[in-house]
């Protein structure tokens, strides 16, 4: 009996490529990281100041932003119309419609 081929490396990898641990646990243990790839990151409270001063300067992305989310709540009203009329009907939802 012939062994199944092993996987190839991943392009770009640094390292010997082997599977992974059975242990999901271990398997982000296994990653590959490039230096840098996790220094000097933003922190929540940076990216959540740069988010509202550009709403706050941006009077288009306020109209846009203000537009959408009356968008989505009609969007989302129409299960509610199903069931206010499966309570007051009392049939099943294969009546309506």
């Amino acid at each position: 009996m012939s062994q199944a081929p092993r996987p190839r490396p991943p392009t770009g990898c640094s390292t010997p490529f082997s599977p992974p641990p059975a242990s999901p646990g271990l398997t982000f243990t296994a990653i590959d990281e490039r230096l840098g790839a996790t220094d000097g990151g933003r922190g929540l409270r940076d990216l959540l100041g740069a988010q509202a001063t550009l709403l706050l300067k941006d009077p288009e992305l306020q109209k846009f932003i203000v537009a959408r989310s009356l968008m989505v709540s009609t969007a989302l009203v129409g299960p509610v119309y199903v069931g206010l009329a499966q309570a007051v009907t009392g049939q099943a939802l294969d009546g309506l419609g």
